[in-house]
């Protein structure tokens, strides 16, 4: 036993010395196991967040991916106007000038294309009409590749929310994407 002059609030209470030493000893166990607890916790909840994030880094670096190609794809459609548009304005400007070299010259075929030199001059007013159909055809490609891209682009979104833990939804979300692409 101590001094009692020693005893005070401030060394656990006046009258520890009367209890039994394995308390102390169980209050610290638990107290540690508290702790280790704690530890434990703290380090799974860490492991959980980094396992959130990059889950979601996983989704939205697709999702944002497909975003930026969609841009890239609408200025690849409005490219292809402008060239549909330039070619049916040269279509045109052709069409003019052969029918010129036509009252010029004056003297067609059977066939109606022009003699000589003109020869070349009615080939690529023909060659025009063409390739503005296939500058179309390129449009409607073109439109049908950016509504892929909006499809699964929000595919992602849709897979991020999905329960990762539900297999049978996520399968069939992915191969609903493979058939989107």
């Amino acid at each position: 036993m101590d001094p009692w002059h020693l005893h005070s609030y401030k060394t656990g209470g006046y009258f520890t010395c009367n209890r039994f030493k394995e308390q102390q000893a169980a209050r610290e166990k638990v107290e540690k196991a508290r702790r280790g607890m704690m530890e434990d916790y703290t380090k799974a909840a860490k492991e959980e967040e980094t396992g959130k994030r990059q889950r979601f880094e996983h989704y939205f670096s697709r999702y944002s991916n497909h975003l930026n190609s969609l841009e890239m794809e609408l200025n690849l459609l409005q490219k292809s106007q402008r060239k549909t548009t330039e070619l049916a304005m040269l279509g045109r400007v052709l069409e003019k000038k052969v029918a010129a070299t036509r009252k010029k010259v004056g003297k067609e075929t059977e066939t109606g294309s022009i003699l000589d030199d003109d020869t070349h001059e009615a080939t690529a007013t023909a060659a025009v009409p063409v390739a503005t159909e296939e500058g179309n055809f390129l449009d409607d490609v073109i439109r049908v590749l950016l509504n892929a891209r909006r499809v699964l682009s929000a595919s992602y979104c849709i897979g991020y929310f999905l329960p990762p833990e539900s297999m049978d939804l996520n399968g069939a979300h992915e191969t609903l994407q493979v058939v989107q692409r």
